[in-house]
């Protein structure tokens, strides 16, 4: 390991984290692992093929429409995490953030809260908001930090509500999608983002909440996503599809200035 390396290992990148959305055990091992020395926690992208037509690790295939419980489809690995026969891939040296694009948050979180999550991310629609505070009563209890992830729209009034009337008290992150479509990684950039972390940002005043952007993060939009707004920024292709992880860390970090 060379004396820049050196220096990552005890000053971790906080303004970038990467999102893991990973195909099975393995892959997510070897993924975290290219990271763990570089910064404080990933984000780990979880799809159940309901919510989303994609699927991903824990589950084993999609999550048909008819299923009433996720037991079926849970890698066994998931299950000994759970149950503390092992744990998390570097789980000593990061804190998971999980990205739950499920169906079913209020048992996501439940499963995630055995696993060591300390934050999970729920999206939410003007159609699932009773979901979605099931989802935060349950994390709430499990003592996890809780975001919500909306998409790069104008704030509707009733997701406006919801964030800053009825659950501001709860959520400690918002996280803006800056594609239209989740659950897909490589998906073009959506500009209105910017606009939404502006507003965002005048609503949230003095709150203690951060503002985090998913989705179209490259070197060319982190920039203008850190002006509008944005503590920091989820990157999956970005990071894991560059020819070094760590030069594409030192670049984000020469473009949020940390």
């Amino acid at each position: 390991m060379n004396t820049k390396d050196h220096q990552h290992v005890s000053t971790k990148y906080k303004k970038i984290v990467p999102a893991v959305m990973a195909k099975d055990f393995a892959d997510l091992e070897e993924k975290i692992t290219r990271v763990k020395d570089l910064v404080e926690r990933v984000q780990i992208d979880v799809m159940d093929g309901r919510f989303t037509d994609s699927v991903s690790w824990p589950y084993k295939h999609h999550l048909g429409m008819h299923s009433s419980s996720t037991s079926d489809v849970l890698d066994q690995n998931f299950r000994d995490i759970q149950k503390e026969v092992r744990g998390m891939p570097c789980w000593e040296d990061l804190d998971f953030e999980v990205d739950l694009m499920v169906s079913n948050p209020a048992e996501a979180v439940e499963e995630w809260a055995s696993a060591g999550a300390t934050r999970v991310i729920l999206h939410l629609r003007e159609d699932n908001t009773a979901d979605i505070r099931d989802a935060i009563d349950i994390a709430e209890k499990r003592g996890i930090a809780v975001s919500v992830a909306i998409l790069p729209l104008s704030l509707s009034a009733i997701i406006h509500d919801f964030i800053f009337d009825k659950e501001k008290a709860r959520i400690t992150g918002i996280q803006c999608m800056g594609i239209d479509k989740v659950g897909f990684q490589r998906q073009e950039f959506n500009p209105h983002v910017l606009e939404l972390l502006r507003e965002l940002k005048t609503e949230i005043g003095d709150l203690p909440m951060t503002l985090s952007v998913d989705g179209g993060v490259s070197f060319e939009t982190a920039g203008d996503l850190f002006d509008a707004g944005a503590d920091y920024l989820v990157a999956g292709s970005a990071v894991y599809d560059a020819d070094s992880v760590i030069q594409a860390l030192d670049h984000f970090a020469d473009i949020s200035g940390e």
